[in-house]
């Protein structure tokens, strides 16, 4: 990667942990879009029988922490570090993938 990608990089990543740490408190505490349908048309019920399930973070909000803005702010801020793991797993993945493939075509260009 060049030095110029890298800056981006580091600053998008940068932008996403600070808008997960100290903008997901600022979100709205109505429901969402489907939580609103679900309300509406009176199935929000049938939701609710997966309560017993055992999410790593249930209702955006950070277990084991007493204060409302830092259970928010953890919770925004783990969904970013979880979806760099994501993107990164892909991108090594992506980018073996392309390395084995440029390998590959390299000896068939010297054996020729």
């Amino acid at each position: 990667m060049k030095k110029k990608e890298i800056t981006a990089l580091v600053i998008i990543i940068l932008a996403a942990t600070f808008t997960g740490l100290f903008l997901s408190p600022l979100a709205s505490v109505h429901p969402d879009g489907l939580e609103r349908v679900a309300e509406d048309y009176g199935f929000i019920d049938k939701a609710k029988s997966f309560e017993n399930i055992n999410f790593l973070i249930p209702d955006y909000e950070f277990p084991g922490v007493e204060n409302s803005f830092w259970k928010t702010a953890l919770s925004g801020f783990a969904g970013v570090i979880i979806m760099l793991a994501i993107f990164g797993i892909i991108y090594f993945i992506i980018y073996f993938a392309m390395k084995d493939k440029n390998n590959i075509s390299n000896k068939n260009k010297l054996l020729k």
